[in-house]
């Protein structure tokens, strides 16, 4: 599978595409090109990302094996025109002509991103084009403040990018799924996008998971990139141990977090919380159950209650979805 990528990141050569877990040393510096990675597609289970190791009996998972784990194949370091042909070129065989954007959050390596990028292509049986953009994650628990920093100083590279997708792709819709902190950088870069362009980029439907923004900062920019998409649609969860100790750190709550959840006009909230696991409970978004939503709402938005969703009523109405 091909996983076209731009990146902010410091290249670690100049001869493939391998890249740091920092910025570029000249600012606002945009890589592009793309991976090609291999799917085990034999013993690869919905949501997860198959790679080696060292904690197990079978010898064959120690060591990267294209029959057993995601492995990065191919690492092409392309021009701007190389980009843009290539893209286009993937964008013409699928007969919706259609890319899916995915933006990683915090603690996420370039390598861990494109793998996830991957992972969700093939999970949510995507016909089009899948890109990634990677901005400079220090890929380390303890680094939030500096990722924080980062998914900010993202913005001049991040919009160049969507700008030329939009433009330059050839795709008639762009679907994006942001995790975490991604959605920082997104919702940002979109309401200066906004303000900026007369026609800004559109998109068909942008799915925020466990999005790591402040409420009063995502209400200010929600003016500017409110019509940015057809639809918008909230993944949120009450346990999500990464945004608790970002609430405690910076002392305000996060839209991802759903007590209470965050409603707004012309946004679908779906809580979560019954359904995550994992230590950390931040990457629910590759649950089996979220994936099957998100692939209905890329095949053709319907809004809820969809199958497997159930409305938390309030005066009568849902205001807001969980898992049944």
């Amino acid at each position: 599978m091909r996983v076209f990528f731009g990146t902010d990141r410091r290249p670690i050569t100049l001869s493939e595409a391998s890249f740091a877990n920092e910025p570029a040393a000249d600012a606002g510096r945009l890589s592009l090109g793309w991976c090609e990675v291999s799917i085990p597609r034999l013993v690869h289970r919905t949501g997860a990302i198959e790679r080696p190791t060292y904690w197990t009996l079978n010898t064959t998972d120690w060591f990267e094996n294209p029959d057993r784990h995601f492995v990065i194949q191919v690492r092409k370091l392309a021009s701007e025109d190389e980009f843009r042909t290539s893209l286009r070129h993937a964008v013409d065989l699928g007969s919706e002509k259609q890319i899916l954007l995915f933006i990683h959050g915090y603690n996420t390596s370039f390598d861990d991103a494109v793998y996830r990028s991957a992972q969700l292509a093939v999970d949510l049986k995507f016909l089009g084009a899948t890109v990634l953009y990677s901005w400079p994650s220090n890929a380390a628990m303890l680094r939030y403040a500096a990722d924080r920093d980062h998914s900010l100083s993202t913005l001049p590279a991040f919009k160049r990018f969507v700008r030329d997708l939009s433009q330059n792709s050839g795709a008639r819709t762009i679907h994006v799924i942001a995790h975490s902190m991604g959605n920082n950088a997104l919702v940002h870069g979109l309401a200066e996008l906004a303000r900026e362009e007369t026609n800004p980029p559109h998109f068909r439907q942008i799915i925020m998971a466990a999005p790591d923004v402040d409420r009063r900062e995502f209400e200010q920019l929600a003016d500017a990139f409110g019509r940015s998409a057809d639809h918008f649609t909230l993944y949120a969860a009450d346990n999500d141990r990464a945004l608790g100790a970002a609430e405690a750190l910076l002392g305000n709550p996060r839209i991802g977090d759903s007590r209470p959840m965050f409603l707004r006009s012309g946004l679908d909230s779906i809580d979560a919380s019954s359904i995550i696991k994992g230590f950390l409970k931040h990457s629910y978004f590759a649950d089996p159950r979220i994936l099957a939503d998100i692939e209905k709402l890329i095949a053709g938005y319907q809004p809820p209650p969809r199958f497997g969703l159930v409305g938390i009523p309030n005066d009568q109405r849902a205001d807001y979805w969980t898992f049944r």
